[in-house]
């Protein structure tokens, strides 16, 4: 639904440093199944991330449910996304490498961050299957430095529409384009490239560690978009779940 100008949508972007031992510390409120997934991982440093990412991000949901982190219950509809029980609840997430961030909001919500990798060689078929005619014009036009930081840009955001549509990679990368936003210089509105019809979706920029590329995506131009750090959480998350007489 797109949202009236003014009717700025809160939304919470929280990043987590995967590098930080800290949430292993919180490994008991993950399920059975989650440390199954966790041991499905052939290398240590895929299962440290996994298991991290997934502790925070049950962190992070029990936050905003005023729950206890292991009673958190994850849903998933019919093309793997995770889901909460709560209608007033909507969240997404994505990591690259030790990073990973997790958007939380009271409507549909898509979110993807990429690390400008150096040495990503983009060759012509990838470019074709993700940009459209007018962006590998823009790609040719600039130098190759510029055209991984563009590109990675690109992917990003349309990874956090396709996301936030709940389709994925299912979704025809080289049909979506992006029209600018008046008055705003961080929105981009989506777009079917050949049809030139309008999603009412828009695209935000967030800001990202060095090296990193980040989008949003939402059903509104106007957010009010507040980053955290979800380490943040680990006092009170802590002091919860052992029964501290601070909690609440």
């Amino acid at each position: 639904m797109l949202r009236e100008v003014g009717a700025a949508e809160r939304t919470r972007v929280w990043t987590i440093d995967l590098g930080n031992p800290v949430w292993d510390g919180m490994a008991y409120t993950l399920t059975k199944q989650e440390f199954h997934r966790v041991e499905s991982y052939k290398s240590l440093e895929a299962r440290r991330r996994f298991q991290r990412r997934r502790i925070a991000l049950r962190a992070i949901l029990a936050h905003c449910q005023d729950l206890l982190p292991e009673k958190v219950a994850l849903e998933f509809d019919q093309f793997g996304k995770p889901r909460v029980s709560s209608a007033q609840l909507f969240f997404n997430a994505s990591h690259s490498r030790d990073v990973a961030i997790v958007a939380t909001c009271s409507i549909e919500v898509g979110i993807d961050i990429e690390f400008v990798c150096a040495d990503f060689a983009l060759c012509g078929d990838l470019l074709d299957s993700v940009c459209n005619p007018t962006e590998l014009k823009v790609l040719a036009s600039i130098d190759r430095d510029q055209r991984r930081a563009v590109f990675f840009d690109l992917w990003a955001s349309k990874e956090a529409y396709a996301k936030a549509m709940g389709v994925g990679l299912r979704l025809p990368f080289a049909e979506i384009g992006f029209l600018p936003v008046p008055d705003r210089r961080d929105v981009r509105e989506v777009i079917d490239v050949g049809r030139m019809i309008r999603g009412a979706y828009f695209v935000h920029e967030v800001a990202a560690p060095q090296g990193y590329s980040a989008k949003l995506c939402l059903p509104s131009f106007a957010a009010d978009i507040e980053l955290v750090q979800a380490e943040r959480l680990l006092p009170r998350t802590s002091h919860r779940a052992s029964g501290h007489p601070d909690a609440g």
